[in-house]
């Protein structure tokens, strides 16, 4: 396969891969309506849980992409590990709905509670994929040389 067939893959599977994590924070924000009750709270939770989480997985991987050997190949797994949790992804949420109901919002509806154990439990649902998401696209560039 000559080198612009590889690019032109490369091309590819990157517009894919974008494409799918657009299609999962379309699901997240359904799913998280069905806990919030209200479109606009999910799609606000779930697009800066989203937005953030692609900072962050760029801000670590980015600390550790000068040491990676082969970041395409890390890139090919995480993006894997990524497609089974979007396949998990619904008997995860099933899961923490049921803790949800049956002990979270329970102590959260008492006044002595705080909402920051309500804001984490929506937080880590949607952060852990949503970081992994496109972060070794936008990884630091490698340092060349210096122009005066």
């Amino acid at each position: 396969m000559s080198a612009r067939k590889k690019v032109e893959l490369l091309f590819l599977v990157f517009f894919v891969s974008g494409f799918s994590g657009l299609i999962y924070e379309s699901v997240w924000t359904h799913y998280v309506k069905l806990f919030l009750g209200h479109a606009s709270y999910a799609q606000t939770l779930v697009l800066v849980v989203f937005i953030g989480g692609l900072a962050l997985g760029a801000w670590l991987v980015s600390r550790a992409s000068e040491r990676m050997r082969n970041p395409l190949r890390w890139y090919a797994l995480v993006e894997a590990l990524t497609g089974i949790l979007g396949l998990l992804f619904h008997w995860i949420f099933n899961g923490a709905i049921e803790w949800g109901y049956a002990t979270l919002l329970p102590n959260a509806c008492e006044p002595t509670s705080s909402t920051s154990a309500r804001s984490r439990a929506r937080y880590c649902w949607t952060l852990a994929p949503s970081s992994s998401l496109d972060h070794l696209k936008m990884q630091k560039p490698r340092r060349g040389p210096k122009h005066d």
